[in-house]
C-alpha cells in the first residue's frame, strides 16, 4: 500500500509540478518544457489617426485594431516606428519613421508571438510642408467661435494668428462631411514666422476652399509688394489665378464655381507655373521668373494692384510645399484631401 501511494505521488507531481493553481501555458512558464503554449488570435489593424504626416517622421499616430499584446510594435511602410507603445488590446501609438517619398503607405502591427497584421493604404506622407493648416487641428472651440490662433500642423509649428477680434475668422463645426472649416469674412490671419520659400524657389500649394459668392478675392500669399516678389493666390474674374504682378497666371480652363468646394493646386518649378482645379490642369505652363521675398504669409487676404481683396468663404485645409511636385506626388496629396473630406475632387487609384 505504501509503495502504491509513493508511486501515485510521483506520477501526480510529474504531471503538475506547480500544484493545482498553475497554468500549463508555457508563455507564462519560461524555461519549462512539456506544457502547452497559448495561441492568441492574430491581430488586426482597422484605422490610423491622424491619417497623414510629414516625410521627416516624428509624428505620433494612434493605431486602432484588435488583438494587440503588451509589447506590440508597429511599422509604417515596412519601417519600424521609432517608438511603439501598447495602450490596450485595441489601441497603441507609433512615432512615425521618415518616409521614402510622398505616397500612401501601409501600417503594420506585430505582436510578441510574431503574429502580425497590415492595413494597406493607411497613412499618407504628404511631403515636408512649409505650411500645413487643418481646420480639424483647432481645438477647444464651439461652433461659430472666433479664432485667434490657427495651429500649424507641420513640424515647423508656424502658427497663424489674428489678435484683433473684428478680423478673426470663425470656426464652423461639422460643415464639410462632418468636419470643421474656417470661415473668412473680411478677416485674415498671419503666420508667426516667414514661410521659408524665396527667390525662384520651387513650390506647390494645395487649398481646399469654397468661396461664398463670385467676386475677386485673395485667399493666400507671401512676399514683397512689387514685380514678381510675391506669390499670391486668388479668384479673379471667376477663375483661379496665381498673381505676381508683371506675369499673372490666370486659369484658362474650367471656370471656378465659387459656391462649390474646390481643390485648387499651383505648381512652380523655378521657371514655369501650372494651375489645377480638382486635379485637372486648368492653366499653364506659364513662364515666370520669380524672385519672391521670404516674408510671413497671409491667409484670407492678399494684395493686388495696391488694393486688398479679403477672402469671403471657407477653407478646410491648406498645404504649401517647397518642391515642384511630380504628377504622382501631386495626385497623392490631392487624393489625401479628397478622401479625407469624402469629396470626389481627384481621380484617385
Amino acid at each position: 500500500m505504501k509503495k502504491t501511494l509513493i508511486l501515485f505521488f510521483l506520477v501526480f507531481a510529474a504531471c503538475n509540478p506547480l500544484g493545482d493553481n498553475s497554468t500549463s501555458d508555457s508563455s507564462y512558464l519560461p524555461g519549462l518544457t512539456g506544457g502547452t503554449t497559448t495561441t492568441y488570435p492574430a491581430p488586426t489593424v482597422t484605422s490610423v489617426s491622424p491619417v497623414a504626416g510629414d516625410l521627416v517622421g516624428g509624428q505620433t499616430i494612434t493605431v486602432t485594431g484588435t488583438g494587440f499584446l503588451n509589447g506590440v510594435t508597429f511599422k509604417v511602410d515596412g519601417v519600424a516606428c521609432t517608438t511603439s507603445t501598447y495602450i490596450s488590446s485595441t489601441s497603441g501609438t507609433c512615432v512615425t519613421p521618415a518616409g521614402a517619398g510622398i505616397d500612401r503607405v501601409s501600417v503594420t502591427s506585430e505582436n510578441t508571438d510574431s503574429q502580425s497584421a497590415t492595413l494597406t493604404e493607411a497613412f499618407d506622407y504628404i511631403g515636408n510642408p512649409k505650411i500645413w493648416l487643418k481646420a480639424d487641428a483647432i481645438e477647444s472651440l464651439n461652433d461659430g467661435d472666433p479664432i485667434a490662433t490657427w495651429p500649424e500642423s507641420s513640424v515647423n509649428n508656424n502658427d497663424f494668428t489674428q489678435p484683433t477680434g473684428a478680423r478673426q475668422p470663425l470656426w464652423i463645426e461639422s460643415e464639410l462631411s462632418g468636419m470643421p472649416v474656417v470661415r473668412f469674412s473680411n478677416s485674415d490671419m498671419v503666420s508667426t514666422n516667414p514661410i521659408g520659400i524665396s527667390g525662384a524657389g520651387t513650390r506647390s500649394t494645395f487649398f481646399l476652399i469654397k468661396q461664398a459668392a463670385a467676386a475677386n478675392r485673395n485667399f493666400f500669399g507671401w512676399g514683397g509688394f512689387n514685380t514678381d516678389l510675391m506669390y499670391d493666390l486668388m479668384i479673379y474674374t471667376g477663375k483661379f489665378m496665381v498673381h505676381f504682378y508683371s506675369n499673372d497666371s490666370t486659369s484658362v480652363g474650367p471656370v471656378y464655381t465659387p459656391t462649390n468646394w474646390s481643390l485648387l493646386t499651383s505648381v512652380y518649378n523655378g521657371a514655369n507655373i501650372r494651375l489645377y482645379r480638382d486635379g485637372a490642369n486648368s492653366g499653364g505652363p506659364y513662364a515666370a521668373a520669380l524672385n519672391t521675398t521670404d516674408t510671413t504669409a497671409n491667409i484670407g487676404n492678399g494684395t493686388y494692384n495696391g488694393g486688398y481683396f479679403n477672402y469671403n468663404g471657407d477653407i478646410a485645409e491648406a498645404i504649401v510645399l517647397s518642391i515642384a511636385t511630380t504628377g504622382a506626388e501631386q495626385l497623392s496629396v490631392e487624393c489625401y484631401l479628397s478622401r479625407k473630406y469624402n469629396l470626389n475632387l481627384a481621380v484617385c487609384p
